[in-house]
């Protein structure tokens, strides 16, 4: 649902039917933002606290039962 409003927002701007360009502005104030502080996307994020996990269960895992 949301995706429809989104398209449908950025719709209404290439056409001229709103004053202010919402979804347009918000692209390009987040991409700046992003760009200046150097954040990382949230699926890397989520692939480097999974790969974190892992080690810590396998390190667990031989430290409970292997020594």
């Amino acid at each position: 649902m949301t995706e429809y409003y989104r398209e449908y927002l950025l719709k209404m701007e290439k056409e001229g039917l709103v004053k202010y360009d919402v979804r347009t502005e918000a692209n390009r104030f987040f991409a700046e933002r992003r760009k200046g502080l150097g954040r990382s996307h949230p699926t890397t994020l989520l692939a480097y606290f999974g790969v974190g996990y892992t080690v810590a269960i396998a390190l667990i895992f031989i430290k409970l039962y292997v020594i």
